[in-house]
């Protein structure tokens, strides 16, 4: 009898190995409808050609060969509706979290596009704000290992809300920039959008800024104060409070070592007449 497919067929037909088909047979899953005893050649139907369609189509869902197998062996259709009806409801929540997993990658994509955005922006004077956030103050004696733990503190309180956004904030003592002095962050925390913030969360309302992108390892972000401090005096505008640093968690290989990319925001006054 040779009417039907042969195994080597329906390989091909179906992107399959033949030892995909042997297996499939060895476990009662699908069997071929036909053996010839003296060549061995295997026999399957077109009516076969669907169910192992189907089978296909369950594994690459998702579905455990044993799993299809107890959906095949099914008694009655009220067990095969219930047994479809719970996989529906596995593949929903899989849905789920890969639309919750494209939406991360989205936003991330957009964090990039703004990075490469800002890669080309230098010294400018720009009206922003009002900016939002949860901040922490840095205790003294305001280094490296007291700032990390303001910061870490602050992702602690940030586990506990429903916020989208997660750009990180460093708020520096105007009075001691004014002075010549290093600049110390005193302030860490996370700046949220105004759509976001369900509490008194301003830090800094509408206004002017000074701004410049630090695009080098963060040990050498003195050099781009300067460099914004001098642009402010022949600008012949003001320090008008403390600036702040915007940046994400993106980890970046510079020259001189790693860093982030940074936006420096020194807030002004431009009445140069007070």
């Amino acid at each position: 009898m040779k009417n039907g497919y042969k195994i080597g067929e329906v390989a091909k037909m179906f992107n399959i190995s033949n030892k995909t088909l042997l297996h499939y047979e060895q476990i009662e899953l699908l069997k071929p409808y036909y053996i010839d005893k003296e060549s061995g050649y295997r026999y399957y139907s077109f009516l076969q050609m669907a169910e192992l369609a189907f089978i296909i189509s369950l594994k690459n869902s998702g579905f455990t060969l044993k799993e299809i197998k107890k959906y095949t062996e099914s008694q009655t259709a009220e067990a095969s509706i219930a047994f479809l009806d719970e996989k529906s409801s596995e593949i929903d929540i899989k849905i789920k979290e890969l639309e919750k997993t494209k939406k991360l990658l989205l936003e991330k994509k957009k964090e990039f596009q703004e990075i490469a955005y800002s890669l080309d922006k230098d010294l400018s004077i720009e009206v922003d704000g009002p900016f939002f956030g949860i901040v922490k103050e840095v205790p003294p004696p305001y280094g490296e290992p007291e700032i990390i733990k303001a910061y870490n503190e602050v992702l602690k309180s940030f586990e506990t809300l429903d916020y989208n956004s997660k750009k990180c904030l460093g708020i520096i003592d105007g009075k001691s920039l004014e002075r010549g002095e290093a600049h110390s962050i005193k302030k860490v925390g996370i700046l949220i959008s105004e759509k976001e913030n369900g509490k008194n969360n301003l830090l800094f309302k509408r206004r002017e800024f000074a701004t410049l992108i630090h695009k080098d390892s963060y040990e050498n972000i003195t050099k781009s104060y300067e460099k914004l401090l001098d642009f402010i005096q022949k600008s012949r505008f003001k320090i008008d409070g403390d600036p702040i640093e915007i940046s994400n968690e993106k980890i970046f290989q510079f020259e001189d070592g790693v860093g982030w990319i940074v936006k420096i925001m020194i807030p002004v006054n431009s009445d140069i007449g007070t």
